[in-house]
């Protein structure tokens, strides 16, 4: 990530002219709506202006999408034509007014040049202990800041999603201390909660059309009349719900049920998202789309969100957290920024999935003198020695074991999870 706002906001313009180049329109107008909220300060006017402005864009898009031009492929081509003129003016623009924005914060602050984020810590663990009858978590000590997805990956009853009720409140602790130091001052748990969204793995039912629950979450929690209308707009947009808004509970996907439900949390801006498993029942198109969003609110330049999430997906997860806590039992076996965290056992590790016999690959791999977990038909090769992919194949091909799939995963977590001898 870049951190200098003026330098980042001139590649994401970039990005959007390419796209619109390329006629990646859906990707270009996500990359609109984006903008005012990575760069402006919420709330400010500029911010709501270019906010109102890119979804007018949005829903131009939308309602371009819904219209039948096949007899008139003139009309499609100037109407869209147009939309992409609209969406370069508004791109200009808004450039200008962060980087002004930028320049004015700088002159009003010499001693911050916005070259580098300071490092903020929002909630901060120290040897926290939960005991259960049979089960002990802990001691975890961890910082979350401000901008940090955070992964909390391990198998099944190792504790993760104790671990994230901990940290979202729910659950005290046995011992240890949590502190939410970079949260606004909270006199009870329902006014901290409200500084913290949640994505739990399983979703209740929503009654009646999808759009009113999203207005009635959001006036609930103070936001109304105009305000109300145009966040729920933004995210209906930013999530592509349009075409579900008027639809009820059971007519729609349980992934497109996700969407709503991170709508609903992301509608009131916390400063905190957690989710729990939401990979968990996503497809791969799903699952891309999903981290895609994580990384786009965890990124900005202003007020980014911090992300929790449990997972089992490894290396999706790996693709953009900056911070894994692996749990075993109740215990974290390693924690910390990944780079970190996969310097630990200074080895080259392969995950080779063969249909071979067993035999016949463990007689091959104990041959180059290398240590295996063996799950077949996944194996994973073990070297304290540098081991290079080409010759691993090279050696593989020609002993006649059959490769299905090979990964290097020398720097993945992958390697603190059990596996069977």
């Amino acid at each position: 990530m870049v951190d200098d706002p003026k330098i980042a906001a001139k590649e994401v313009a970039a990005g959007i002219k390419a796209k619109l180049r390329k006629y990646q329109m859906q990707a270009a107008i996500e990359d609109v709506l984006d903008f005012p909220r990575s760069f402006l300060p919420d709330g400010s006017p500029e911010y709501l202006k270019f906010r109102d402005h890119a979804l007018l864009l949005a829903d131009t898009y939308s309602r371009l999408g819904g219209v039948n031009f096949e007899n008139d492929l003139d009309a499609k081509d100037a109407n869209e034509e147009q939309l992409i003129l609209d969406v370069h003016s508004f791109t200009k623009r808004a450039l200008d007014a962060i980087i002004s924005t930028e320049k004015f914060g700088e002159t009003r602050s010499s001693a911050t040049n916005f070259v580098q984020r300071e490092t903020k810590v929002v909630i901060s663990l120290k040897d926290c202990r939960k005991r259960f009858s049979g089960f002990d978590l802990g001691p975890v000590t961890l910082d979350i800041n401000e901008g940090d997805v955070v992964a909390l990956m391990g198998p099944n009853a190792s504790g993760k999603s104790t671990l994230l009720r901990i940290i979202l409140g729910e659950l005290a602790v046995s011992s240890g201390e949590v502190r939410y130091t970079g949260l606004p001052t909270a006199w009870s748990y329902r006014e901290q909660r409200s500084t913290l969204g949640y994505v739990p793995q399983f979703f209740s039912a929503w009654r009646g059309p999808l759009r009113e629950n999203l207005h009635y979450f959001l006036s609930a929690r103070g936001v109304t009349g105009d305000e109300n209308r145009k966040r729920v707009e933004y995210y209906l947009h930013r999530l592509h719900l349009e075409k579900y808004q008027d639809k009820s509970w059971d007519q729609i996907s349980g992934g497109f049920r996700l969407r709503f439900v991170l709508a609903r949390e992301l509608l009131t801006e916390p400063r905190v998202l957690i989710l729990d498993e939401p990979l968990a029942h996503l497809d791969v198109e799903s699952q891309s789309y999903l981290l895609d969003i994580i990384k786009t609110i965890s990124s900005r330049s202003k007020q980014p969100i911090s992300v929790v999430l449990t997972s089992q997906h490894i290396y999706e997860t790996e693709r953009f957290c900056s911070k894994v806590v692996v749990l075993r039992e109740g215990k974290s076996v390693a924690q910390g920024p990944l780079s970190q965290v996969n310097n630990i056992h200074g080895m080259s590790i392969f995950e080779l999935e063969t249909e071979s016999e067993f035999e016949a690959v463990i007689k091959f791999l104990k041959k180059i003198n290398v240590q295996v977990r063996a799950r077949p038909p996944v194996y994973l090769i073990m070297s304290t020695d540098t081991l290079d992919m080409n010759d691993l194949l090279i050696s593989l091909a020609t002993s006649g074991i059959r490769i299905k799939a090979i990964r290097d995963i020398s720097s993945s977590s992958r390697f603190f999870f059990k596996d069977s001898e």
